[in-house]
């Protein structure tokens, strides 16, 4: 489930609401996003791949990354950092793609 819209407009509280209706069947994570880029190497990839491993291990598990879009930033310029954020986006969904089909890339 993808919620997207201005600040403000209660995409977080939707989400909450949501996860407190389905507390008993389902584990909540609220991640923010900024809490996955690391200034290390491999570090924020890693944190990623954890965060769906703990998901995977509880399933079912509802996670909430909260400002997602701060893992895929305007392309106006291209610098490293641009190419950190790609290996964290592609990371982000290679753990999409396989929570959808119950893979993943493990642990």
């Amino acid at each position: 489930l993808v919620l997207h819209g201005p600040s403000g407009t209660g995409k977080t509280a939707l989400a909450r609401a949501l996860a407190w209706e389905l507390r008993r069947d389902v584990r909540f994570l609220e991640v923010q996003c900024t809490d996955l880029v690391h200034a290390h190497t491999g570090e924020s990839e890693r944190t990623i791949v954890r965060l769906f491993h703990a998901a995977r291990v509880s399933s079912p598990t509802l996670i909430l990354l909260d400002h997602l879009e701060v893992l895929a930033p305007s392309r106006k310029h291209a610098s490293s950092y641009d190419h950190t954020m790609d290996r964290i986006l592609s990371t982000l969904l290679v753990e999409l793609d396989g929570a959808a089909s119950g893979g993943g890339s493990g642990g």
